[in-house]
């Protein structure tokens, strides 16, 4: 599915998805191009994305301050944002506790 050609167009709301430039790419295909490449590139643009642009980013904000459906709304838009933020929390919560064995 990630390399599917069909991904380029348009949402199914008809609005242009802008995501390329958000990450700095000039265009849908060469942001699907770089992505094809590696998943560098795939990672290095989801950092991009939760960075945004300007000094301070919301979404990493949110995270910082375990806001996790303020994140989940930021990232993929608020119609599912209590189901994903609290999936997001509960999967925090198991990481600390990993961490905090693991010490």
């Amino acid at each position: 599915m990630a390399n599917d050609p069909r991904r380029l167009k348009p949402g199914p709301d008809g609005r242009r998805r802008t995501v390329h430039a958000r990450i700095g790419y000039n265009s849908v295909g060469e942001m699907f191009r770089a992505f094809q490449a590696g998943i560098r590139y795939q990672i290095l643009g989801l950092f991009d994305f939760l960075k945004g642009p300007g000094t301070s980013s919301p979404m990493v904000v949110a995270l910082h301050r375990k806001k996790c459906e303020d994140f989940a709304s930021r990232y993929n838009g608020p119609g599912q944002a209590a189901t994903y933020g609290d999936f997001i929390a509960s999967h925090f919560e198991i990481f600390q506790s990993l961490r905090a064995s693991a010490r």
